[in-house]
Formats: structure tokens, C-alpha cells, sequence
């Protein structure tokens, strides 16, 4: 069971990851958290990506304290998500909304 976080980079408040956890608790099954890192971004900035690795920092530390296990993959998310759940055999995948018409492709 995975929840692929995207949009709400945060372990707290974060009302996806909640509905992950339910889920993965009434399946009996361990949770992780996956987040795709995406070389080209809407043009992103190298300051725009060290920020958001400090902070995916910090989430990475919130949910160890909760024993989940962040994973960071690299790549285009339509082809790395799908290969992250194939390698680690993943049954079911939670997303958060978000409504950028490019994300949501």
C-alpha cells in the first residue's frame, strides 16, 4: 500500500495520507509514502528544488517518527510511479487532488 504524495508534501494535516493509513490499517498492510522528482517541473529553479528537498526533509523525519517509510524516485511520474509500484508490489495507490490540469494527466 503506497500513498503517492505530490501536491500536500506534509505528514501532518494531510487529509490523503490519513485515508492512506485507514486503508492500509483495515487491509492489514504496511504503509509507504512515495513522492516522484521530476527533473523539469514547470521550470523550476534550483532554489525551488532545495527548498522543496529541505521540507520532503522534514516529512521524511515526521513519518519515521510514525514508522512509514519514505521513498523518493526520480523521474517522469508516469513512468516512475507505476515502476516503483510494480518493484515493490503494490496493491493500491492513494494521491492527494490536485487541480493543475498538467498533474492531473
Amino acid at each position: 500500500m503506497a500513498y503517492w504524495m505530490s501536491r500536500d508534501q506534509r505528514a501532518r494535516d494531510n487529509w490523503a495520507l490519513l485515508f492512506a493509513q485507514e486503508l492500509a490499517e483495515k487491509r492489514g498492510q504496511q504503509l509507504g509514502v512515495v513522492f516522484c522528482l521530476s527533473p523539469s517541473f514547470l521550470g523550476a529553479t534550483i532554489r525551488q528544488y532545495g527548498f522543496m528537498l529541505r521540507g520532503l526533509a522534514e516529512v521524511e523525519h515526521d513519518l519515521a517518527a510514525k514508522n512509514i517509510p519514505f521513498f523518493l524516485v526520480r523521474g517522469s511520474p508516469e513512468r516512475a510511479i507505476p515502476e516503483f509500484c510494480e518493484v515493490h508490489k503494490i496493491g493500491a495507490l492513494v494521491t492527494d487532488f490536485d487541480p493543475l490540469q498538467i498533474k492531473r494527466k
